[in-house]
């Protein structure tokens, strides 16, 4: 890695929509019963309903790469042993805003927030969920 970690992933994004993310049911009772079959057991559906996919949501350096994203996230989550099984990343347009002040007919003047991106981090089944970052 050519970067700190600090400066590959900058800060946690927790918003609702994050949040709910990180403990998604990976197949509900109507999905788990398609996949196994109708004569499945109940051990069987609860063991496939009781699966979650966490995935945590984070504001990234722009010119950091998929795998940079995930090795910074491994090593700085290394007490927690997580290992981390994807990364979707999306780059973020910043707003135009008009600037405030004095206006002249000759010119309108706009600003724009920065740029930005962020990355969604999945783990591994066999990971453990990560305490700071759960439900807040």
């Amino acid at each position: 890695m050519s970067k700190p970690l600090h400066q590959i992933i900058i800060s946690p994004i927790l918003t609702e929509k994050s949040v709910a993310n990180q403990k998604i049911r990976r197949y509900t009772r109507q999905a788990a019963r398609a996949v196994l079959g109708s004569t499945a057991s109940n051990s069987a559906l609860s063991a496939l309903t009781d699966q979650t996919v966490r995935k945590y949501t984070f504001k990234v350096a722009i010119d950091a790469n998929k795998i940079e994203i995930a090795q910074a996230f491994e090593a700085i989550f290394t007490k927690e042993k997580v290992k981390v099984a994807r990364v979707h990343t999306v780059h973020v347009r910043g707003k135009e805003r008009r600037q405030l002040g004095r206006r002249t007919r000759a010119a309108t003047r706009m600003g724009k927030s920065p740029d930005w991106k962020k990355a969604v981090v999945t783990l591994t089944q066999d990971s453990p969920s990560i305490p700071l970052l759960e439900g807040v």
